[in-house]
């Protein structure tokens, strides 16, 4: 904040309260101006928030409201990490309106008709106290490029076990520094789960839908151990349905992304993408190390067991240039899926039940035979 060139520290030109006051007395429109809102409200907000200014960028000609702290905090992480690399910025997004954007309390963004909650909402963030500890001399250069630390690790890990999303307790966005975590451990993961598969003699896999979504999940025991790891391919969207070739689609899908090392990482780690790819050669090592396939007994799940297997052709030719997997020796079919049908659905096509309430309360109190043989 000085200077009327971008490459100030940062580039931002502010606007004071005397200012503003001036400039209200000489403006001559009585509603929209951003200045005149500030004259009046400008010296109330800042008894209650003193971190509040008003101002704007040098490549904008839009005025709004900011964080000082915030904005001074960011472009100093900026500068000490030299431009090499994005740092984590101390300002949270809302999430949704005109406060969405992740940056708007260091960009000076945040409109003047924005509500009290919103700005509470900020100074009870956790990158807001951050960049205040930083401002009251309690932070180092080196604190702030460090990573993060075992303790911050152990909980986004517990809370990925619990299923907890990534948005704090004040709600928002998640943060990229939580998104980033969580991304490292999943690698990590993936890493350890690709070393046991590379190791590994044999793999078993299995398989199965619902609503859209295919888990695959295998099972490895290595020679020299005789130990047994399991742990997840992934869990693929069946975008096209659940036919037989979509199956077999995401099947690989799946698999190609287990291989690929830094696969989609979020934007604060776009450049590791330079420093992983697709592994060709462990991708035809889990396709030849998988002897058995278990999944249900589903008409669908059948015809891609025997798909992948190369028993029979597919209608897609892609499919049929080369078997996916050459060495499965055997097929693990689930039937609880088919004793389930064969218990629900039968009634259904005999119109003397549907017709007649009172047989169907019968077969709904009495077990039926089916199920009577079903649980013997």
């Amino acid at each position: 904040m000085g200077k009327n060139v971008l490459d100030s520290k940062p580039p931002i030109r502010l606007w004071g309260l005397s200012r503003s006051i001036a400039h209200q007395k000489q403006c001559s429109k009585s509603h929209g101006c951003s200045k005149c809102v500030w004259a009046k409200k400008g010296k109330r907000l800042q008894v209650a928030f003193p971190w509040l200014r008003f101002g704007r960028r040098l490549d904008t000609s839009t005025f709004g409201l900011g964080c000082s702290v915030c904005c001074r905090y960011a472009w100093h992480k900026k500068m000490a990490a030299n431009g090499r690399r994005a740092v984590a910025t101390p300002c949270r997004a809302l999430s949704s309106g005109p406060l969405g954007k992740k940056s708007e309390f260091e960009e000076f963004t945040v409109p003047l008709r924005t509500k009290i909650w919103h700005l509470n909402r900020h100074q009870e963030t956790q990158k807001h106290q951050e960049a205040m500890k930083w401002e009251a001399g309690h932070a180092t250069e080196s604190e702030l490029l460090a990573g993060p630390s075992t303790e911050e690790f152990d909980k986004v890990l517990n809370d990925m076990r619990r299923g907890q999303s990534m948005r704090d307790v004040l709600g928002g966005s998640a943060s990229d520094r939580s998104s980033f975590m969580r991304y490292c451990l999943s690698e990590a993961l993936l890493d350890l789960n690709r070393e046991r598969c590379r190791t590994a003699a044999t793999l078993c896999v299995t398989r199965d839908e619902r609503k859209g979504r295919l888990l695959i999940k295998f099972r490895a025991c290595g020679w020299k151990s005789l130990k047994v790891f399991t742990g997840v391919l992934g869990m693929p969207r069946l975008n096209e349905g659940a036919s037989a070739e979509d199956l077999v689609s995401a099947t690989a899908k799946a698999l190609r992304r287990f291989c690929y090392k830094n696969f989609s990482p979020p934007r604060m780690g776009k450049k590791l993408v330079q420093s992983g790819g697709f592994d060709l050669t462990l991708f035809k090592e889990i396709r030849e190390k998988i002897h058995i396939l278990c999944t249900d007994a589903h008409p669908a799940e059948l015809l891609a067991s025997n798909i992948m297997s190369g028993k029979r052709k597919s209608g897609k030719p892609e499919h049929n240039e080369s078997v996916f997997l050459p060495n499965i020796v055997l097929v693990g079919r689930d039937h609880a899926h088919a004793s389930t049908r064969l218990v629900k659905r039968p009634w259904a096509c005999i119109p003397a039940i549907q017709d007649r309430v009172e047989l169907l309360l019968l077969f709904l109190f009495f077990k039926c035979l089916t199920q009577i043989q079903n649980d013997d």
